[in-house]
């Protein structure tokens, strides 16, 4: 069974003591293969994110889970107590500008269609969508129980 981690885990504070305790945690986590994280919600025990911040987080999620299980999503609309849907967006996308193309793919569309078992485009069996520009709806659809499963035509 195929399970995801919120939150990126909901590193809670700022201090060294709690990073190394969060690290240690997920650290631990990620040794089962079929535990996945979600890269979001970073900004919700701090009033807001700043780029170093998402920077250090997103960084060390990756390194410890690997692209392949980490999963952007957005803890909307609590967040926008904080920020823009677009300023929290392009925070993100700046630390992922860090990576390969293929891993931003990844973490922004492909695995979240892989694990949400969302197929995309005229052919089932094709790989996941081509353009993760389309991620924000491809995670809507996913995590609708109504429409699960189903294909999205981009």
């Amino acid at each position: 069974m195929k399970m995801i981690l919120v939150h990126a885990g909901m590193l809670t504070a700022r201090t060294q003591a709690a990073i190394d305790q969060w690290r240690a945690a997920l650290m631990m986590m990620a040794a089962f293969p079929n535990l996945h994280v979600k890269i979001s919600g970073l900004g919700m025990y701090s009033s807001g994110i700043t780029l170093p911040q998402a920077r250090q987080v997103i960084r060390d999620v990756i390194q410890i889970f690997g692209a392949e299980r980490t999963i952007y999503g957005s803890n909307f609309p609590l967040e926008k107590l904080h920020a823009s849907y677009a300023d929290f967006f392009g925070i993100y996308r700046t630390v992922l500008s860090e990576y390969t193309e293929a891993e931003q793919r990844a973490v922004l569309h492909d695995n979240a269609a892989k694990f949400y078992r969302v197929l995309c485009h005229q052919n089932p069996t094709a790989a996941p969508c081509r353009s993760y520009s389309s991620a924000r709806s491809i995670l809507t659809v996913a995590i609708s129980p109504t429409l699960r499963g189903r294909r999205l035509v981009t």
